[in-house]
């Protein structure tokens, strides 16, 4: 490892102006603080207090705030609607100095708030989730507010080093991220010269032409599947696979304990995990610190390689925390030093 090299870029993030585009949520935990006998029904009474309820960017936005600890100039591109779930989105972007200036306001529709009622918090067993429920959208983003997106990103788009898409839909969920601008996206960052991103949750097949994707083991084995190639369970083999059949520079797939593995059409790398199991508190968020630290790595002048062993050691700083956690530009510079 060239430390110097490391520190350097890393010291450089804050100067690096990355977008965010896609489907941004709200993620609400409420703590129980006890649980009672219900007289009205044969179910639980579970009681929370005020502060015990806590809000926070969710989905793409988790990626944006992350983005934001790392000190980048973090702008973001999506839809919001006009309600008050909307209004606290705005807040907490606000909050952590994010640009909203991309965010599109469509009458009709809701910002999707992720609620997770939650037990152990004052406990020293795990937090256990005892129950979720999930406002979402029922309606399509407009063609209009589409068309402003667009416009929005072919004027924005000299202005940036990076942009990374997080394409968290699942089933049939109705968000910003479509077809239309999954190509838009390609064709925009290769004329501009951009680097571009992705990370989706079961669309990586048609990520054609992107500099970079991220995905996880499962959505490696899914994407290969998509694309009728056989798995052969060769970690190397499967990501170059995805590198050569959807024209990418590199595929970054990132496989739980085993670490990172990073192919190019010529090389592949592996980057065991840097924490032992016993010391993993939380995963969640570890992918999304992967994708933020290798795309400001890029976007610093890193290669992809180092790029990617940079990202490796973020992920260990985030699965030793709990909750959906993100990693501070410091706490990066202390893990290299």
């Amino acid at each position: 490892m060239d430390k110097e090299k490391y520190i350097g870029a890393i010291e450089s993030f804050p100067k690096r102006k990355i977008l965010v585009l896609g489907d941004y949520c709200i993620d609400r935990i409420w703590n129980v603080s006890k649980i009672l006998p219900n007289p009205e029904a044969p179910v639980m009474r579970t009681v929370t207090y005020p502060s015990g309820i806590t809000e926070t960017l969710g989905a793409a936005g988790n990626v944006s705030r992350g983005l934001r600890a790392l000190q980048a100039q973090t702008y973001v591109l999506g839809v919001i609607g006009m309600d008050e779930g909307s209004r606290n989105l705005l807040d907490l972007f606000l909050k952590d100095g994010i640009n909203t200036e991309g965010m599109f306001s469509q009458n009709g529709r809701v910002t999707p708030i992720y609620q997770r009622l939650v037990s152990g918090k004052d406990l020293p067993y795990p937090i256990q989730t005892m129950q979720r429920l999930d406002l979402e959208n029922d309606n399509l983003v407009e063609e209009n507010v589409l068309s402003e997106i667009i416009g929005y990103l072919g004027r924005k788009i000299q202005k940036i080093d990076a942009i990374i898409l997080a394409d968290y839909q699942e089933g049939e969920a109705k968000g910003v991220v479509n077809e239309v601008l999954i190509r838009v996206l390609s064709q925009e960052a290769k004329e501009a010269g951009k680097i571009l991103v992705g990370d989706s949750r079961e669309r990586f097949h048609l990520l054609e032409g992107y500099t970079a994707i991220t995905p996880n083991r499962k959505e490696t084995d899914r994407t290969l599947e998509s694309l009728n190639e056989n798995i052969n369970q060769n970690s190397y083999d499967d990501a170059k696979k995805l590198v050569e059949r959807l024209g990418l520079k590199y595929a970054l797939t990132k496989r739980d304990r085993d670490g990172l593995i990073i192919s190019s059409s010529e090389e592949s790398r592996t980057f065991p995990a840097t924490t032992p199991e016993n010391k993993v508190i939380e995963v969640c968020g570890a992918g999304d610190v992967v994708t933020e630290i290798f795309t400001l790595g890029l976007a610093s002048g890193l290669n992809c390689f180092e790029s990617a062993e940079l990202a490796n050691i973020g992920a260990g700083i985030a699965v030793q925390k709990s909750g959906v956690s993100v990693v501070s530009l410091e706490e990066l510079l202390k893990a290299i030093n």
